[in-house]
């Protein structure tokens, strides 16, 4: 009788990529809106749109991946100095937090 190996969890990039990016628009948005910044009225030219977003907020956005992770991000996974869109952070954070999490999955 052979052992029995549980499947290797993916990466939920894709569960990632959304929950992210909703949290980091109400972030963009809000600080359009303290800032005094027009958006563009739809979703990928707000995502692109240069709105400025503090390392502190991004760091509190990472919150909801908790959920979709199973897991809390440090702090240190944000740049130091935060973002100028929400796409810059995405590319910046995204390939991050798979990193985090297939050194996670290595270590189970």
């Amino acid at each position: 009788m052979g052992t029995v190996v549980a499947p290797v969890q993916s990466y939920p990039r894709q569960r990632v990529m959304d929950a992210l990016t909703d949290e980091l628009l109400k972030v963009a948005k809000s600080e359009a809106s303290v800032r005094g910044i027009a958006l563009p009225p739809d979703r990928p030219a707000i995502i692109a749109a240069p709105v400025p977003m503090d390392s502190l907020t991004t760091v509190d956005a990472l919150c909801v991946l908790d959920a979709v992770l199973g897991f809390k991000l440090k702090e240190d996974v944000v740049r130091t100095g935060g973002y100028d869109s929400v796409s810059e952070a995405l590319e910046h954070l995204v390939p991050r937090i798979q990193a985090i999490w297939d050194k996670r999955k290595v270590k189970k």
